[in-house]
């Protein structure tokens, strides 16, 4: 493995705008093409002209802009928060005051003192691993890492430096930031009252047992072994000790990497109590230094952004708070933007948009004629037991503590960043989930569909009833119920499959760039998932009021306008087997074909946008 020293990469931002030059062009330009011979071009034309694709990007669409446009207003929550916005923004205001330079000087010493006091009284080997326990309690994860959610996951997490090459690659540069990672242990036990000859010898005692470690923690084939058996393998780590300090239950753990834990067994006596005592101390003080006074809060920017990092600078104490509050509190950061951008009555409304779409489903599936072999009550069962989350549950904010210094507010959202972690509830989004952008997912693990605020704007949703919430936001709901359908095992096989090639053969004739086709057999699934989220859509539209041919209309164009989007031939010739969605034109002109009420709404006759009736392909008639 070769190592880097990774700088931070620079987001470039680009603003596209109009100039008065193009817009005499656009001006004069030809008008867009009728509505029923191409549908995704009459209704995207205008922001196709206003946004030609910038030097260096292989696509941009309507989708980027929204995500933009989220990132922005996410931002604003920091750079521009609002006094009395809402107790969420008032939380937020309060935590991220708590940088203040002025603060953070008081209160460090206060902060360190009853951690550093109880790795001072460890007097016996068993006192390490009582030590390490209580400092994941604190919400300081040493020596390694816990995750109760899955099965007791045990894995090592006992080094400094970011890579594990730091330890195990032999040449200069190596060499070179090793010197440079003990003279900042150095610096930071001596800033902590350890004398200049004693935390020479200390910061050898950490490295050294880093690197006794750092050789055990790599991949590994993993051990589930129970807490009996533990004991007796593992005894001086005493891992059932350790789950009752983490109130985890349970009586088998998984240990990620069993020689690392073997290792740290074997290493946890009587001869190395001072060497753990080093140990304990630095990362326990590391780990809080981005939050500290000076001079560990310089030091460590020094080190790990700038030398290691290679970052101009160090972060700021608000960045560093920021990126905290981030992973121990995101939901907090939602409720805060829920105040500020959706309120309430929004998400109420978007919740009549779901139910009035479940409700059609429930409907469509039940009067079907296809759904045999015990489906239809298979899919009403999905259908019952569904759950969707509009927006972040935010309730537990409360247990978001604000402190009356920096240090002490990181060390409470540590702890709770910990707790999180090792107690997963149904109201946890998964980590990989972006709340802060719009979206709209199925979880077919959970049999769940999470909606996030950011969706909740134009130009998916208006709160209106409108064509726009079902159109866009519906059709986008009905879409990923769909898709959850069709993942349980969908009704009739046969009846699927046949479904599937007539998609497969009509998308396999649209153009993909010059010559290349679309991949309908690797599309299929998504081309089958809009088209039932536009039917099922449709129909709760219609029976939600009195609807006559312009709002059909606006139905239709709702949906278009959500996929205006500009590639590079390049860019669709290389999704060509790589992509399972179809390119934007052909998700709105792909589905429209195969309805009738299309047709109607704007009087098309057969042809592009109105495939001959008995080949139009309806799911849920």
């Amino acid at each position: 493995m070769t190592l880097t020293f990774r700088p931070l990469l620079a987001a470039i931002a680009i603003t596209l705008f109009v100039s008065p030059v193009d817009a005499k062009k656009q001006s004069t330009a030809l008008p867009p093409p009728a509505a029923c011979t191409d549908f995704y071009a009459h209704v995207n034309t205008p922001w196709l002209r206003s946004n030609p694709l910038p030097p260096g990007y292989a696509s941009r669409s309507l989708w980027d802009e929204m995500n933009e446009l989220a990132a922005r207003q996410r931002e604003t929550l920091f750079s521009a928060p609002q006094n009395g916005a809402g107790p969420a923004q008032d939380k937020l205001n309060a935590l991220m005051q708590s940088a203040d330079e002025s603060r953070v000087q008081v209160d460090s010493a206060r902060i360190l003192t009853p951690l550093l006091s109880e790795i001072e009284r460890i007097n016996k080997p068993k006192d390490i691993a009582s030590a390490i326990a209580s400092m994941h309690s604190r919400g300081i994860p040493l020596v390694f890492d816990f995750d109760a959610e899955n099965s007791n996951t045990f894995s090592a997490n006992a080094i400094g430096f970011p890579e594990l090459g730091f330890y195990t690659q032999q040449n200069p540069a190596v060499a070179t930031a090793q010197a440079r990672y003990r003279s900042y242990i150095q610096t930071v036990l001596t800033t902590s009252g350890v004398s200049s000859d004693n935390a020479g010898v200390q910061s050898g005692q950490v490295l050294s047992l880093e690197m006794q470690l750092a050789g055990v923690s790599g991949d590994s084939p993993s051990q589930v072994i129970s807490l009996k058996d533990a004991a007796k393998q593992y005894k001086n780590l005493q891992f059932s000790d350790f789950l009752r300090s983490q109130k985890a239950g349970g009586d088998t753990i998984m240990l990620a990497q069993p020689v690392f834990f073997k290792t740290v067994d074997s290493l946890i006596n009587a001869k190395m109590i001072e060497h753990w005592k080093s140990y304990l101390r630095f990362h326990a003080i590391n780990q809080l230094a981005p939050y500290l006074n000076e001079p560990y809060f310089s030091s460590y920017g020094q080190f790990y952004d700038v030398y290691l990092e290679g970052r101009a600078t160090p972060k700021s104490r608000t960045q560093n708070l920021r990126e905290l509050i981030e992973a121990s509190a995101p939901e907090l950061i939602d409720a805060a933007y829920a105040e500020r951008y959706v309120n309430n009555g929004q998400r109420e409304r978007a919740r009549a948009v779901t139910d009035a779409v479940m409700k059609t489903a429930g409907q469509a599936i039940t009067r079907s004629t296809w759904a045999v072999n015990q489906g239809e009550d298979r899919d009403l069962k999905i259908l019952k037991s569904l759950r969707v989350d509009i927006g972040r549950d935010t309730k537990n904010i409360s247990s978001v503590v604000v402190s009356d210094s920096l240090a002490n507010s990181a060390l409470k959202l540590l702890r709770r960043g910990q707790s999180i972690k090792n107690k997963q509830s149904a109201d946890t989004w998964p980590g990989d989930i972006n709340a802060s952008a719009p979206l709209l997912v199925y979880l077919p693990t959970e049999n769940r569909i999470i909606i996030s605020n950011a969706l909740l704007q134009a130009p998916v949703f208006d709160g209106q009833g409108s064509a726009v919430d079902y159109g866009a936001f519906g059709t986008l709901f009905a879409q990923q119920l769909s898709l959850a359908l069709y993942q349980a095992a969908f009704k009739n096989v046969t009846v699927l499959n046949t479904q599937r090639s007539s998609l497969i053969t009509q998308y396999n004739g649209y153009t993909l760039s010059g010559a290349k086709k679309v991949n309908g057999t690797l599309t299929s699934t998504q081309n089958l998932a809009d088209l039932s989220g536009l039917e099922m859509s449709l129909q709760a539209y219609m029976a939600s009021a009195s609807r006559d041919q312009n709002a059909q209309q606006a139905f239709f164009k709702a949906w278009a306008n959500i996929w205006a989007r500009v590639d590079r031939d390049s860019a669709l010739l290389a999704s060509y087997d790589k992509s399972n969605h179809a390119p934007a034109k052909w998700r709105v002109n792909g589905p429209l074909s195969n309805m009738a009420a299309f047709g109607t709404a704007f009087s098309c006759k057969a042809g592009a946008m109105q495939r001959p009736y008995k080949d139009q392909l309806r799911l849920w008639p």
